[in-house]
């Protein structure tokens, strides 16, 4: 036998993929002389291609015994090591391979990938410089190095380095698919969409690139195509919790909640941590109004991840949508970690509950209008502790905060800041004086209309002193990403022609007050939009109507705050304040509730509401 030629053949074979063929003549020449390396070392590398750690290392070793000193067999033993979870001993290894080949860039290399591996980033670098120093067209190191830089945050840096592993290798495709991931992070969405699209052009089973793509357009709000994508990662990738979780948000988005059930589910059967996951079916619960089922897993994602600050935040909202005030109230002090909450921010003590008598206290406004409204309840108890009441408001609130009882001085949010001892936060104020629904603080009138302005709106509306006068306002803003879901168009309205007994009001202002030049035909509507300056304005024509017609915004608040009849029209899911399956509220005696029997069904409410107006006008 000509060992020599026949190790040819091994190493031919090997490289052209015929690895049976390569380790039968391994075996061959071993059976002729049992102690040769070559042959020893070759079958370590094909066992390691056969992912047989264990017997990689034993032919390896054995080769060792013939040449302790033969760098290559060091570095393949470290790299059967790595392979099988084994870092130290890889390390080890890769050491002995470079003290006997000082300038084996591989070696270099794979001490930087398990230093990458083990997140300790600074040395991983340190590997890798010295690896593209001895071999500069080592086009993994390069990769690798932008992998680091990524990790560390400095994007321009990794850019760098996967743009020369790129122009070394055009075709390598896990580059084009980074790149993508941090044009992405940076909001560049079509850039990263190209870049995992020449991705997949090298390689078409990518699943992470699909994947990626899928992220990228759901960014862009183009759920079908990117439900496409997902679909396609999960064809190649079935058993990916993160792609499950991903198409089911798409789904839950789209308004399909019954698909996306079911790949929240099989996220979390596939990963029984996945918070976000849970996070999710909880959120996907919610809009079914299933609100019990919600809670309990918003619960499992805080067991997952105690500081799922979102998975807090929207449990709170459907614990106080259940009624239950006393957990509601405590988690909902996990705004504060939102990003978007846009709060007043202060260093001054926030006021705890404790004694505040002959203090200066600070009551600030956090939120919208009509949260201002409603929990500006709560200034004349704090006064009653003995403190000095100063209230922070949007401007266009403070001619009707400055009425409210037990209120010493209100500014603006642009005005200057006065001394003052210590803070709080309008909506933290249920917590502190422990409100439940049965202690709702509910004082009506707790907020009064400027008698001039009041008797100004008289004279202007004695002409229609017959006829029965309602305020209408059909949308909230409809620039948020659910706030369209509190508004309907005027013309849903036009059931309300028939009431030739009656003259409506347009309160309606910015989204949707156009729609008042042009009624439904027959609706006798008058545009108060132009005199309309700010909410004073607004609270002295409210004081002179019978009764308001309003979605879920801050002319709600404001006429149950007047203690004016408010009919009030909320979407299927509402809001937490006002509470499930009742039609009155117990924040406002005066009001009355008509909800959607489903998701974007205001015909049937206003059908309700046409019902109950009739009996109004006759009673």
């Amino acid at each position: 036998m000509n060992i020599n030629k026949t190790l040819e053949s091994t190493l031919k074979y090997y490289h052209d993929g015929y690895l049976s063929e390569s380790e039968f003549l391994c075996r061959e020449i071993l059976g002729n002389d049992p102690h040769n390396l070559d042959a020893l070392l070759m079958l370590g590398v094909i066992s390691q291609q056969y992912r047989n750690y264990d017997l990689a290392i034993s032919y390896t070793e054995k080769a060792l015994r013939i040449d302790p000193s033969h760098a290559i067999a060091h570095y393949n033993l470290g790299v059967s090591f790595q392979e099988s979870g084994q870092a130290q001993k890889a390390v080890s290894c890769y050491q002995r391979a470079i003290k006997f080949d000082p300038n084996f860039a591989l070696a270099y290399f794979n001490l930087g990938a398990v230093q990458q591996e083990r997140n300790d980033l600074d040395n991983a670098m340190e590997y890798y410089r010295k690896a593209l120093h001895l071999d500069p067209a080592l086009v993994s190191a390069y990769y690798n190095m932008g992998s680091v830089f990524q990790e560390k945050g400095r994007f321009e840096e990794a850019i760098i380095y996967y743009r020369k592993a790129l122009q070394l290798n055009p075709e390598f495709g896990d580059a084009w698919n980074s790149m993508g991931v941090i044009l992405q992070g940076q909001g560049m969405l079509d850039e990263s969409i190209m870049h995992y699209q020449k991705a997949l052009e090298i390689d078409p089973n990518f699943a992470d690139a699909y994947y990626n793509i899928g992220k990228a357009l759901q960014q862009k709000g183009c759920l079908n195509e990117a439900v496409v994508n997902y679909q396609k990662a999960l064809q190649l990738n079935p058993d990916s919790a993160e792609v499950h979780n991903n198409i089911g948000f798409c789904f839950h988005e789209k308004g399909q909640n019954d698909e996306a059930l079911s790949h929240f589910q099989k996220a979390i059967d596939l990963n029984p941590e996945f918070a976000e996951a849970y996070y999710n079916l909880a959120l996907n619960y919610h809009d079914k109004k299933m609100i019990k089922k919600a809670i309990e897993y918003y619960e499992k994602a805080i067991e997952c991840k105690n500081d799922f600050v979102r998975a807090h935040w929207n449990m709170s909202c459907a614990l106080l949508l259940s009624g239950d005030f006393e957990r509601g109230w405590k988690e909902y002090e996990w705004r504060w970690k939102l990003k978007e909450h846009r709060g007043y921010r202060t260093t001054h003590t926030r006021w705890d509950g404790s004694d505040i008598a002959g203090q200066t206290i600070l009551l600030h406004a956090e939120q919208g209008f009509g949260d201002t409204i409603q929990f500006i309840r709560y200034a004349p108890l704090v006064a009653q502790r003995g403190a000095r009441v100063i209230v922070q408001c949007p401007k266009e609130l403070l001619p009707l905060i400055r009425k409210v009882k037990g209120i010493e001085q209100v500014l603006s949010k642009e005005g200057q800041m006065p001394k003052f001892d210590l803070q709080c936060p309008l909506l933290s104020l249920p917590l502190l004086f422990g409100t439940t629904l049965e202690n709702i603080p509910c004082e009506i009138p707790y907020i009064s209309a400027d008698l001039s302005l009041f008797r100004n709106w008289r004279a202007l509306l004695r002409s229609d002193s017959s006829m029965l006068k309602v305020g209408l306002v059909w949308s909230g803003r409809t620039k948020g990403k659910r706030e369209h879901r509190r508004s309907c168009p005027l013309s849903f309205f036009s059931a309300f022609t028939q009431f030739d007994n009656i003259m409506f009001y347009s309160l309606q202002k910015g989204d949707g007050s156009e729609e008042a030049k042009m009624p439904p035909k027959g609706m006798r509507l008058i545009d108060c939009q132009e005199d309309l300056h700010d909410f004073s304005d607004t609270a002295a024509l409210i004081a002179n109507l019978d009764l308001i017609v309003s979605v879920d915004t801050a002319v709600a608040h404001l006429a149950g705050s007047l203690g004016k009849p408010v009919w009030t029209m909320l979407p299927f899911i509402p809001d937490w304040r006002w509470l499930l399956n009742r039609d009155d509220s117990p924040w406002y005696p005066t009001m009355r509730l008509f909800r959607q029997p489903s998701p974007g069904d205001w015909q049937s409410v206003i059908g309700h509401m046409e019902k109950a107006l009739i009996e109004y006008v006759n009673r």
